[in-house]
Protein backbone atom coordinates (compact mmCIF):
# COMPACT_ATOMS: atom_id res chain seq x y z
CA UNK A 1 0.00 0.00 0.00
CA UNK A 2 1.27 3.38 -0.62
CA UNK A 3 2.02 6.00 1.93
CA UNK A 4 0.63 9.03 2.32
CA UNK A 5 2.29 11.76 4.56
CA UNK A 6 -0.31 14.33 5.84
CA UNK A 7 1.42 17.91 6.27
CA UNK A 8 0.15 20.27 9.15
CA UNK A 9 1.97 23.39 9.50
CA UNK A 10 1.09 24.84 12.89
CA UNK A 11 2.39 29.03 13.23
CA UNK A 12 3.96 30.79 15.57
CA UNK A 13 0.92 32.55 17.34
CA UNK A 14 0.69 31.18 20.76
CA UNK A 15 -2.44 30.28 22.64
CA UNK A 16 -5.20 29.66 20.82
CA UNK A 17 -3.63 26.37 18.40
CA UNK A 18 -3.54 23.86 20.92
CA UNK A 19 -7.44 22.81 20.71
CA UNK A 20 -7.66 22.90 16.65
CA UNK A 21 -4.28 20.82 16.57
CA UNK A 22 -5.54 18.58 19.19
CA UNK A 23 -9.00 18.28 17.09
CA UNK A 24 -7.03 17.69 13.62
CA UNK A 25 -5.17 15.05 15.22
CA UNK A 26 -7.98 13.13 16.73
CA UNK A 27 -10.13 13.23 13.57
CA UNK A 28 -7.50 11.63 11.51
CA UNK A 29 -6.51 8.90 14.04
CA UNK A 30 -10.35 8.33 14.12
CA UNK A 31 -11.24 8.36 10.12
CA UNK A 32 -7.68 6.78 9.31
CA UNK A 33 -7.23 2.71 11.35
CA UNK A 34 -6.85 0.83 8.14
CA UNK A 35 -4.74 3.67 6.13
CA UNK A 36 -0.71 3.86 6.24
CA UNK A 37 0.48 7.11 6.27
CA UNK A 38 2.62 9.51 8.59
CA UNK A 39 1.70 13.25 9.80
CA UNK A 40 4.55 15.72 9.16
CA UNK A 41 3.92 19.23 11.49
CA UNK A 42 5.98 21.74 11.00
CA UNK A 43 5.79 23.63 14.91
CA UNK A 44 5.82 27.48 15.20
CA UNK A 45 7.08 28.35 18.39
CA UNK A 46 5.45 26.84 21.06
CA UNK A 47 7.37 23.68 22.16
CA UNK A 48 5.08 22.76 24.26
CA UNK A 49 2.05 22.11 21.40
CA UNK A 50 4.88 19.96 19.53
CA UNK A 51 5.90 17.94 22.47
CA UNK A 52 2.04 16.96 23.44
CA UNK A 53 1.26 16.02 19.47
CA UNK A 54 4.29 14.06 19.30
CA UNK A 55 3.18 12.01 22.53
CA UNK A 56 -0.28 11.70 22.50
CA UNK A 57 -0.44 10.63 18.29
CA UNK A 58 2.59 7.98 17.54
CA UNK A 59 2.25 8.83 13.61
CA UNK A 60 3.52 12.33 14.29
CA UNK A 61 6.78 13.82 13.42
CA UNK A 62 7.29 17.12 14.42
CA UNK A 63 10.05 19.40 13.13
CA UNK A 64 10.81 22.79 14.37
CA UNK A 65 10.04 25.39 12.10
CA UNK A 66 10.75 29.04 13.61
CA UNK A 67 10.80 31.80 10.94
CA UNK A 68 10.45 35.82 11.28
CA UNK A 69 8.01 35.60 8.53
CA UNK A 70 3.83 35.13 9.43
CA UNK A 71 0.56 34.38 8.97
CA UNK A 72 0.12 32.85 5.04
CA UNK A 73 3.86 33.92 3.77
CA UNK A 74 5.06 31.61 7.08
CA UNK A 75 2.28 28.62 6.19
CA UNK A 76 3.36 28.62 2.17
CA UNK A 77 7.08 28.57 3.26
CA UNK A 78 5.93 25.69 6.37
CA UNK A 79 4.32 23.50 3.35
CA UNK A 80 7.26 23.82 1.39
CA UNK A 81 9.74 22.92 4.41
CA UNK A 82 7.67 19.67 5.32
CA UNK A 83 7.86 18.38 1.64
CA UNK A 84 11.28 18.43 1.42
CA UNK A 85 11.91 16.34 4.67
CA UNK A 86 9.35 13.84 3.65
CA UNK A 87 10.69 10.06 3.58
CA UNK A 88 11.64 8.48 0.41
CA UNK A 89 8.41 5.70 0.71
CA UNK A 90 5.82 9.02 0.89
CA UNK A 91 4.17 8.70 -3.01
CA UNK A 92 1.60 11.08 -1.77
CA UNK A 93 0.98 14.55 0.38
CA UNK A 94 -1.92 15.68 1.84
CA UNK A 95 -2.37 19.30 3.05
CA UNK A 96 -4.56 20.25 6.36
CA UNK A 97 -5.12 23.34 8.02
CA UNK A 98 -5.20 22.45 11.49
CA UNK A 99 -8.90 23.64 11.75
CA UNK A 100 -9.59 21.41 8.99
CA UNK A 101 -10.12 17.02 8.90
CA UNK A 102 -11.56 14.36 8.04
CA UNK A 103 -14.98 13.57 8.51
CA UNK A 104 -15.86 9.70 7.34
CA UNK A 105 -13.51 6.77 6.97
CA UNK A 106 -11.21 6.07 4.27
CA UNK A 107 -10.40 9.43 3.40
CA UNK A 108 -7.15 8.93 2.06
CA UNK A 109 -7.72 6.52 0.05
CA UNK A 110 -10.99 8.44 -1.69
CA UNK A 111 -8.23 11.14 -2.27
CA UNK A 112 -5.54 9.13 -3.63
CA UNK A 113 -8.30 7.50 -5.79
CA UNK A 114 -8.39 10.78 -8.01
CA UNK A 115 -4.78 11.06 -8.19
CA UNK A 116 -4.50 7.09 -9.50
CA UNK A 117 -6.74 7.99 -11.90
CA UNK A 118 -5.16 10.52 -13.82
CA UNK A 119 -5.91 13.63 -11.22
CA UNK A 120 -2.73 15.94 -10.64
CA UNK A 121 -4.66 17.54 -7.72
CA UNK A 122 -7.74 17.25 -5.85
CA UNK A 123 -8.77 19.70 -2.65
CA UNK A 124 -11.44 21.95 -0.69
CA UNK A 125 -12.92 23.94 -4.18
CA UNK A 126 -13.10 27.73 -2.72
CA UNK A 127 -15.12 29.57 -4.99
CA UNK A 128 -16.35 31.65 -1.95
CA UNK A 129 -14.44 34.72 -3.11
CA UNK A 130 -15.95 34.51 -6.46
CA UNK A 131 -16.44 38.09 -6.78
CA UNK A 132 -12.57 38.78 -6.47
CA UNK A 133 -11.27 35.27 -7.42
CA UNK A 134 -11.87 32.71 -9.59
CA UNK A 135 -12.48 29.52 -8.34
CA UNK A 136 -9.51 27.60 -6.99
CA UNK A 137 -8.61 24.39 -4.94
CA UNK A 138 -7.31 25.26 -1.54
CA UNK A 139 -4.50 24.39 0.33
CA UNK A 140 -6.91 23.74 3.77
CA UNK A 141 -6.94 20.51 1.86
CA UNK A 142 -4.90 19.19 -0.84
CA UNK A 143 -4.02 15.91 -2.37
CA UNK A 144 -0.90 15.42 -4.84
CA UNK A 145 1.83 13.00 -5.56
CA UNK A 146 5.09 14.08 -4.18
CA UNK A 147 6.76 14.09 -7.21
CA UNK A 148 3.94 15.76 -9.48
CA UNK A 149 4.17 18.80 -7.09
CA UNK A 150 8.44 18.48 -7.92
CA UNK A 151 7.76 17.75 -11.88
CA UNK A 152 5.63 21.05 -12.23
CA UNK A 153 8.04 23.02 -10.65
CA UNK A 154 5.54 25.36 -8.82
CA UNK A 155 6.39 25.87 -5.39
CA UNK A 156 3.77 26.90 -2.34
CA UNK A 157 6.05 29.87 -1.58
CA UNK A 158 6.64 30.98 -4.98
CA UNK A 159 2.79 32.20 -4.73
CA UNK A 160 2.82 34.49 -1.80
CA UNK A 161 2.45 37.99 -2.48
CA UNK A 162 0.52 40.52 0.25
CA UNK A 163 -3.25 40.28 -0.37
CA UNK A 164 -2.55 37.04 -2.14
CA UNK A 165 -3.87 33.79 -1.52
CA UNK A 166 -0.89 31.10 -2.46
CA UNK A 167 -3.14 28.17 -2.86
CA UNK A 168 -4.87 30.99 -5.67
CA UNK A 169 -1.52 30.70 -7.50
CA UNK A 170 -0.28 27.31 -7.37
CA UNK A 171 -4.29 26.51 -9.20
CA UNK A 172 -3.21 28.67 -11.40
CA UNK A 173 0.14 27.92 -12.68
CA UNK A 174 -0.61 24.21 -12.27
CA UNK A 175 -3.36 25.17 -14.55
CA UNK A 176 -0.96 26.40 -16.57
CA UNK A 177 1.24 23.42 -17.13
CA UNK A 178 -2.15 21.18 -18.14
CA UNK A 179 -2.95 19.64 -14.87
CA UNK A 180 -5.94 18.05 -13.85
CA UNK A 181 -7.58 19.58 -11.22
CA UNK A 182 -11.15 18.65 -8.63
CA UNK A 183 -12.51 20.39 -6.51
CA UNK A 184 -14.17 18.74 -3.32
CA UNK A 185 -17.86 21.31 -3.75
CA UNK A 186 -18.93 22.73 -0.58
CA UNK A 187 -21.44 20.46 0.47
CA UNK A 188 -23.30 21.72 3.41
CA UNK A 189 -26.90 21.99 3.60
CA UNK A 190 -26.92 24.25 6.40
CA UNK A 191 -24.66 27.58 5.94
CA UNK A 192 -24.68 30.39 8.53
CA UNK A 193 -21.83 32.11 6.90
CA UNK A 194 -20.19 32.07 3.18
CA UNK A 195 -16.98 30.60 4.27
CA UNK A 196 -16.96 29.67 7.93
CA UNK A 197 -17.77 26.08 8.84
CA UNK A 198 -17.59 24.33 5.39
CA UNK A 199 -18.15 20.82 4.87
CA UNK A 200 -16.28 19.59 1.33
CA UNK A 201 -17.40 16.99 -0.81
CA UNK A 202 -18.86 15.55 2.37
CA UNK A 203 -15.19 14.47 3.21
CA UNK A 204 -13.49 17.04 4.87
CA UNK A 205 -14.39 20.11 7.54
CA UNK A 206 -12.96 23.06 7.23
CA UNK A 207 -13.46 26.03 9.89
CA UNK A 208 -12.05 28.78 7.85
CA UNK A 209 -9.81 31.74 10.02
CA UNK A 210 -9.91 29.06 13.29
CA UNK A 211 -6.36 30.13 14.16
CA UNK A 212 -6.70 34.19 13.07
CA UNK A 213 -9.39 36.64 13.32
CA UNK A 214 -12.33 36.00 11.36
CA UNK A 215 -12.15 38.94 8.56
CA UNK A 216 -12.44 38.23 4.96
CA UNK A 217 -11.70 39.95 2.08
CA UNK A 218 -15.29 40.24 0.61
CA UNK A 219 -17.05 40.40 3.80
CA UNK A 220 -17.89 43.63 5.12
CA UNK A 221 -19.64 43.26 8.65
CA UNK A 222 -16.86 42.14 11.05
CA UNK A 223 -19.25 41.65 14.20
CA UNK A 224 -21.13 39.38 12.41
CA UNK A 225 -18.20 37.50 11.06
CA UNK A 226 -17.18 37.44 14.96
CA UNK A 227 -20.49 36.72 16.47
CA UNK A 228 -20.56 33.49 13.90
CA UNK A 229 -16.73 32.76 14.40
CA UNK A 230 -17.02 32.41 18.24
CA UNK A 231 -20.50 30.57 17.82
CA UNK A 232 -19.26 28.01 15.02
CA UNK A 233 -15.50 27.75 17.16
CA UNK A 234 -17.08 26.98 20.28
CA UNK A 235 -19.84 24.03 18.71
CA UNK A 236 -16.83 22.60 16.35
CA UNK A 237 -14.64 22.13 19.65
CA UNK A 238 -17.20 20.70 22.39
CA UNK A 239 -19.30 18.40 20.15
CA UNK A 240 -18.40 18.13 16.66
CA UNK A 241 -20.43 15.49 15.21
CA UNK A 242 -23.75 17.49 16.55
CA UNK A 243 -22.06 20.31 13.95
CA UNK A 244 -21.22 18.39 11.17
CA UNK A 245 -24.69 16.76 11.57
CA UNK A 246 -26.62 20.08 11.58
CA UNK A 247 -24.43 21.68 8.85
CA UNK A 248 -24.98 18.42 6.08
CA UNK A 249 -28.67 17.32 7.95
CA UNK A 250 -27.29 13.99 7.90
CA UNK A 251 -26.45 11.54 11.47
CA UNK A 252 -22.69 11.68 11.07
CA UNK A 253 -22.72 7.82 11.32
CA UNK A 254 -24.15 7.90 7.62
CA UNK A 255 -21.78 10.48 5.88
CA UNK A 256 -20.15 7.34 4.36
CA UNK A 257 -23.72 6.49 2.36
CA UNK A 258 -23.42 10.41 1.15
CA UNK A 259 -22.03 10.86 -2.68
CA UNK A 260 -18.68 13.03 -2.88
CA UNK A 261 -19.76 16.56 -4.89
CA UNK A 262 -16.65 17.28 -7.10
CA UNK A 263 -16.11 19.60 -9.64
CA UNK A 264 -13.20 20.27 -12.31
CA UNK A 265 -11.42 23.34 -12.15
CA UNK A 266 -10.45 25.01 -15.44
CA UNK A 267 -9.40 28.63 -16.23
CA UNK A 268 -12.17 30.30 -16.14
CA UNK A 269 -11.61 33.57 -17.76
CA UNK A 270 -14.43 35.26 -15.80
CA UNK A 271 -15.07 39.15 -16.08
CA UNK A 272 -15.25 39.37 -11.70
CA UNK A 273 -16.96 42.60 -12.73
CA UNK A 274 -19.92 40.69 -14.57
CA UNK A 275 -19.70 37.82 -11.93
CA UNK A 276 -20.24 40.16 -8.86
CA UNK A 277 -23.59 41.60 -11.17
CA UNK A 278 -22.42 45.59 -10.62
CA UNK A 279 -23.90 45.75 -13.72
CA UNK A 280 -24.03 50.10 -14.01
CA UNK A 281 -20.21 49.50 -12.96
CA UNK A 282 -20.06 46.89 -16.16
CA UNK A 283 -22.12 48.87 -18.51
CA UNK A 284 -19.49 51.68 -17.67
CA UNK A 285 -16.99 49.74 -18.03
CA UNK A 286 -17.88 48.58 -21.65
CA UNK A 287 -18.47 52.57 -22.14
CA UNK A 288 -14.62 53.25 -21.08
CA UNK A 289 -13.44 50.75 -23.51
CA UNK A 290 -15.37 51.12 -26.04
CA UNK A 291 -16.08 47.85 -26.34
CA UNK A 292 -19.57 47.38 -28.41
CA UNK A 293 -22.62 44.84 -28.94
CA UNK A 294 -21.71 42.04 -31.60
CA UNK A 295 -24.40 42.04 -33.46
CA UNK A 296 -26.61 39.10 -35.28
CA UNK A 297 -29.05 39.10 -38.29
CA UNK A 298 -30.96 36.03 -37.34
CA UNK A 299 -33.88 36.54 -34.74
CA UNK A 300 -34.65 36.35 -31.78
CA UNK A 301 -33.94 33.15 -29.55
CA UNK A 302 -35.34 31.24 -26.61
CA UNK A 303 -33.72 28.90 -25.12
CA UNK A 304 -35.86 26.15 -23.23
CA UNK A 305 -33.61 25.07 -20.14
CA UNK A 306 -33.92 21.89 -17.93
CA UNK A 307 -32.62 18.35 -17.21
CA UNK A 308 -33.24 15.72 -19.24
CA UNK A 309 -36.89 14.07 -18.63
CA UNK A 310 -37.78 16.89 -17.01
CA UNK A 311 -40.31 17.99 -18.89
CA UNK A 312 -38.46 19.98 -21.76
CA UNK A 313 -39.86 18.54 -24.58
CA UNK A 314 -43.62 18.87 -23.14
CA UNK A 315 -43.01 22.87 -22.14
CA UNK A 316 -40.84 23.05 -25.94
CA UNK A 317 -44.12 21.31 -27.66
CA UNK A 318 -46.59 23.91 -26.09
CA UNK A 319 -44.64 26.67 -27.27
CA UNK A 320 -44.14 25.08 -30.75
CA UNK A 321 -47.96 24.81 -31.08
CA UNK A 322 -48.47 28.70 -30.31
CA UNK A 323 -46.04 29.85 -32.66
CA UNK A 324 -42.31 29.55 -31.70
CA UNK A 325 -40.09 28.15 -34.77
CA UNK A 326 -38.11 25.26 -33.92
CA UNK A 327 -37.11 24.07 -37.01
CA UNK A 328 -36.60 20.84 -38.07
CA UNK A 329 -36.82 18.71 -34.67
CA UNK A 330 -37.58 15.11 -33.80
CA UNK A 331 -41.75 14.76 -33.85
CA UNK A 332 -41.95 11.23 -32.34
CA UNK A 333 -39.41 8.18 -30.81
CA UNK A 334 -39.56 5.21 -28.92
CA UNK A 335 -39.62 6.92 -25.41
CA UNK A 336 -41.32 10.21 -26.43
CA UNK A 337 -44.42 9.51 -28.33
CA UNK A 338 -44.73 13.36 -29.63
CA UNK A 339 -41.12 13.91 -30.16
CA UNK A 340 -38.28 15.54 -28.37
CA UNK A 341 -38.26 18.37 -30.06
CA UNK A 342 -34.77 17.93 -30.57
CA UNK A 343 -32.44 18.98 -33.04
CA UNK A 344 -29.74 16.38 -34.21
CA UNK A 345 -27.47 18.77 -35.24
CA UNK A 346 -27.82 20.95 -31.96
CA UNK A 347 -27.66 17.92 -30.00
CA UNK A 348 -24.32 16.42 -31.97
CA UNK A 349 -22.60 19.81 -31.46
CA UNK A 350 -22.73 19.82 -27.64
CA UNK A 351 -22.25 16.68 -27.09
CA UNK A 352 -18.92 17.67 -29.08
CA UNK A 353 -18.58 20.84 -26.82
CA UNK A 354 -18.76 19.08 -24.10
CA UNK A 355 -16.57 16.25 -25.31
CA UNK A 356 -13.70 19.17 -25.61
CA UNK A 357 -14.59 20.97 -22.78
CA UNK A 358 -13.90 17.04 -20.42
CA UNK A 359 -17.48 16.13 -20.40
CA UNK A 360 -20.79 13.83 -21.60
CA UNK A 361 -24.28 14.31 -21.05
CA UNK A 362 -23.97 12.27 -17.99
CA UNK A 363 -20.68 13.79 -16.43
CA UNK A 364 -21.03 17.08 -17.90
CA UNK A 365 -18.76 19.84 -17.36
CA UNK A 366 -19.58 23.63 -18.35
CA UNK A 367 -18.28 24.86 -21.69
CA UNK A 368 -15.27 26.93 -21.08
CA UNK A 369 -13.88 26.95 -24.96
CA UNK A 370 -15.98 26.60 -27.97
CA UNK A 371 -13.29 24.79 -30.80
CA UNK A 372 -14.06 27.52 -33.56
CA UNK A 373 -15.42 24.51 -36.07
CA UNK A 374 -17.76 24.55 -33.75
CA UNK A 375 -17.77 27.97 -33.37
CA UNK A 376 -18.90 28.56 -36.73
CA UNK A 377 -21.42 25.57 -36.85
CA UNK A 378 -23.36 27.26 -34.21
CA UNK A 379 -23.86 30.34 -36.25
CA UNK A 380 -24.95 28.52 -39.35
CA UNK A 381 -27.48 26.10 -37.36
CA UNK A 382 -28.47 29.92 -35.50
CA UNK A 383 -28.34 31.90 -39.01
CA UNK A 384 -30.38 28.62 -41.01
CA UNK A 385 -33.10 29.29 -38.20
CA UNK A 386 -34.72 32.18 -40.11
CA UNK A 387 -34.20 35.84 -40.06
CA UNK A 388 -36.66 37.87 -38.36
CA UNK A 389 -38.59 34.93 -36.58
CA UNK A 390 -38.88 34.07 -32.81
CA UNK A 391 -37.09 30.70 -32.78
CA UNK A 392 -36.60 28.34 -30.19
CA UNK A 393 -34.06 25.58 -28.88
CA UNK A 394 -34.34 22.67 -26.21
CA UNK A 395 -31.51 20.48 -25.35
CA UNK A 396 -30.91 18.97 -21.45
CA UNK A 397 -27.28 19.66 -22.54
CA UNK A 398 -27.72 23.70 -23.18
CA UNK A 399 -27.65 23.87 -19.19
CA UNK A 400 -23.78 23.70 -19.67
CA UNK A 401 -23.24 24.73 -23.34
CA UNK A 402 -25.67 27.72 -23.22
CA UNK A 403 -22.19 30.37 -23.57
CA UNK A 404 -21.62 28.89 -26.51
CA UNK A 405 -24.84 29.95 -28.04
CA UNK A 406 -25.51 33.22 -27.06
CA UNK A 407 -26.76 36.39 -28.91
CA UNK A 408 -28.07 39.98 -27.69
CA UNK A 409 -31.56 38.71 -27.69
CA UNK A 410 -31.19 35.42 -25.96
CA UNK A 411 -34.33 34.86 -23.92
CA UNK A 412 -34.33 31.95 -21.31
CA UNK A 413 -37.26 29.90 -20.09
CA UNK A 414 -36.98 26.46 -17.82
CA UNK A 415 -38.70 23.43 -16.40
CA UNK A 416 -37.60 21.15 -13.43
CA UNK A 417 -39.57 17.98 -11.92
CA UNK A 418 -38.83 15.68 -8.82
CA UNK A 419 -35.54 13.87 -8.36
CA UNK A 420 -37.40 10.57 -8.34
CA UNK A 421 -39.60 10.94 -11.63
CA UNK A 422 -36.78 12.47 -13.33
CA UNK A 423 -34.04 9.55 -11.81
CA UNK A 424 -36.88 6.26 -12.90
CA UNK A 425 -37.44 7.64 -16.14
CA UNK A 426 -33.96 7.88 -17.23
CA UNK A 427 -32.98 4.37 -15.88
CA UNK A 428 -35.93 3.20 -17.84
CA UNK A 429 -34.60 4.84 -21.08
CA UNK A 430 -30.87 5.40 -20.96
CA UNK A 431 -28.14 3.09 -22.49
CA UNK A 432 -26.08 3.31 -19.50
CA UNK A 433 -25.96 1.90 -15.99
CA UNK A 434 -25.03 4.09 -13.47
CA UNK A 435 -25.30 3.48 -9.39
CA UNK A 436 -28.69 5.33 -8.01
CA UNK A 437 -26.39 7.88 -6.14
CA UNK A 438 -24.72 9.11 -9.32
CA UNK A 439 -28.26 9.67 -10.93
CA UNK A 440 -29.09 11.43 -7.77
CA UNK A 441 -26.06 13.79 -8.21
CA UNK A 442 -26.57 14.39 -11.56
CA UNK A 443 -30.34 15.30 -11.42
CA UNK A 444 -28.35 18.01 -8.65
CA UNK A 445 -25.71 18.78 -10.86
CA UNK A 446 -28.09 19.50 -13.63
CA UNK A 447 -30.48 21.80 -11.53
CA UNK A 448 -27.79 23.52 -9.56
CA UNK A 449 -27.00 25.01 -13.32
CA UNK A 450 -30.25 26.00 -13.84
CA UNK A 451 -30.61 27.52 -10.48
CA UNK A 452 -27.41 28.87 -10.98
CA UNK A 453 -28.32 30.84 -14.47
CA UNK A 454 -31.87 31.95 -12.44
CA UNK A 455 -29.61 33.75 -9.65
CA UNK A 456 -27.47 35.68 -12.51
CA UNK A 457 -30.47 36.58 -14.82
CA UNK A 458 -34.20 35.63 -13.46
CA UNK A 459 -36.24 33.95 -16.44
CA UNK A 460 -39.77 32.11 -15.99
CA UNK A 461 -39.30 28.62 -15.09
CA UNK A 462 -42.40 26.11 -14.48
CA UNK A 463 -42.79 23.02 -12.74
CA UNK A 464 -43.92 20.05 -14.25
CA UNK A 465 -44.97 17.96 -11.32
CA UNK A 466 -47.93 21.10 -11.09
CA UNK A 467 -51.25 19.13 -11.57
CA UNK A 468 -52.14 19.57 -15.49
CA UNK A 469 -54.92 22.70 -15.12
CA UNK A 470 -52.05 24.90 -13.20
CA UNK A 471 -49.00 23.56 -15.78
CA UNK A 472 -51.79 24.54 -18.48
CA UNK A 473 -52.22 27.92 -17.56
CA UNK A 474 -49.00 28.59 -16.72
CA UNK A 475 -47.20 27.49 -20.08
CA UNK A 476 -50.54 29.70 -21.99
CA UNK A 477 -49.22 32.79 -20.02
CA UNK A 478 -45.56 32.05 -20.63
CA UNK A 479 -46.65 31.82 -24.65
CA UNK A 480 -48.66 34.92 -23.76
CA UNK A 481 -45.30 36.62 -22.59
CA UNK A 482 -43.61 35.82 -25.82
CA UNK A 483 -46.43 37.39 -28.04
CA UNK A 484 -47.36 33.76 -29.18
CA UNK A 485 -50.89 32.40 -30.32
CA UNK A 486 -52.31 30.10 -27.60
CA UNK A 487 -55.29 29.65 -29.20
CA UNK A 488 -53.77 27.14 -30.87
CA UNK A 489 -54.32 23.24 -30.74
CA UNK A 490 -52.66 22.30 -26.82
CA UNK A 491 -49.85 20.06 -27.17
CA UNK A 492 -50.16 19.14 -23.41
CA UNK A 493 -51.20 15.57 -22.43
CA UNK A 494 -51.49 14.76 -19.11
CA UNK A 495 -51.46 10.92 -19.75
CA UNK A 496 -48.04 10.72 -21.21
CA UNK A 497 -46.62 12.21 -17.70
CA UNK A 498 -45.11 9.01 -16.11
CA UNK A 499 -43.26 8.30 -13.04
CA UNK A 500 -45.03 10.09 -10.89
CA UNK A 501 -43.66 8.78 -8.02
CA UNK A 502 -44.02 11.88 -4.87
CA UNK A 503 -41.13 9.88 -2.83
CA UNK A 504 -39.87 11.50 -0.42
CA UNK A 505 -36.57 13.21 -1.36
CA UNK A 506 -33.76 11.48 1.21
CA UNK A 507 -30.80 13.67 0.04
CA UNK A 508 -30.75 16.84 1.85
CA UNK A 509 -29.13 18.51 -0.45
CA UNK A 510 -31.33 17.96 -3.39
CA UNK A 511 -34.30 17.93 -0.90
CA UNK A 512 -33.15 22.05 -0.27
CA UNK A 513 -33.06 22.48 -4.28
CA UNK A 514 -35.78 20.84 -5.28
CA UNK A 515 -37.58 23.33 -2.50
CA UNK A 516 -36.16 26.17 -3.49
CA UNK A 517 -36.75 25.49 -7.10
CA UNK A 518 -40.77 24.85 -6.41
CA UNK A 519 -40.61 28.30 -4.45
CA UNK A 520 -38.87 30.16 -7.75
CA UNK A 521 -41.70 28.60 -10.30
CA UNK A 522 -44.51 30.03 -7.92
CA UNK A 523 -42.81 33.33 -7.78
CA UNK A 524 -42.67 33.41 -11.87
CA UNK A 525 -46.22 32.02 -12.34
CA UNK A 526 -47.18 35.04 -10.16
CA UNK A 527 -45.19 37.35 -12.39
CA UNK A 528 -47.18 35.12 -15.47
CA UNK A 529 -50.33 35.35 -14.06
CA UNK A 530 -50.53 39.38 -14.59
CA UNK A 531 -50.66 38.77 -18.03
CA UNK A 532 -54.02 36.91 -18.18
CA UNK A 533 -54.96 39.42 -15.24
CA UNK A 534 -54.18 42.72 -16.90
CA UNK A 535 -53.24 42.13 -20.27
CA UNK A 536 -51.59 46.14 -20.20
CA UNK A 537 -49.22 44.83 -17.93
CA UNK A 538 -48.05 42.34 -21.00
CA UNK A 539 -45.21 44.55 -21.81
CA UNK A 540 -44.04 44.90 -18.43
CA UNK A 541 -43.71 40.53 -18.43
CA UNK A 542 -41.84 41.52 -21.68
CA UNK A 543 -38.83 43.26 -19.89
CA UNK A 544 -38.99 40.76 -16.92
CA UNK A 545 -38.67 38.00 -19.48
CA UNK A 546 -35.51 40.35 -21.64
CA UNK A 547 -33.86 41.16 -18.41
CA UNK A 548 -31.38 38.40 -19.67
CA UNK A 549 -31.03 40.30 -22.78
CA UNK A 550 -27.98 42.75 -22.13
CA UNK A 551 -26.81 40.65 -19.39
CA UNK A 552 -26.20 37.93 -21.26
CA UNK A 553 -25.11 39.04 -24.33
CA UNK A 554 -21.99 40.53 -22.51
CA UNK A 555 -21.48 37.27 -20.70
CA UNK A 556 -21.15 36.10 -24.03
CA UNK A 557 -18.22 38.36 -25.23
CA UNK A 558 -16.40 37.54 -22.46
CA UNK A 559 -16.79 33.80 -22.95
CA UNK A 560 -15.09 34.01 -26.36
Amino acid sequence: MSKTAILIVNGSAPGNKIPWLDCCLRQIERHSRSSNYQIYIANGDSEAEGRYAAATYPKVKVFSYRTEETNAKQHSAGLDFLIERLDKEIEYFITLDSDAFPIRDRWIEILTGFIETGVTAIGVYRDEFIRELEPFVHISCLCMRKQDYYNLGIRFADGYKPGQDFSYYASCEWLKRKASLVGLRRSNVNNRHFLIAGVYGNLIYHHGAGSRPPVFRTSEDPAQNEAVWKDLREAALTNLDELITGLIECPYDAIETLPIPTVRVKQQNMNLALINRDWQKYSQSLENTGQQKTEFTCGKGVFILGMHRSGTSCLTGMLEQYGLHLGEVSQGEKFNQKGNRESEVVMQINNELLLANGGYWYEPEEVQWVPPPLKQRIEQFKQNLGVGKLWGIKDPRMLFCLSAWFQPDTLLVGTFRHPYDVIYSLKDRANIVLPERDWQELWFRYNCQLISLYRLCPFPIVNFDWEPNRYRAAVQNLGRSLSLNIEREDFFDPELRHHLCGEEIPDPRARKLYSELVEIAECEEKKLQEVSKRPDRLQIIKLDLERSHSQLSQIKAFLE
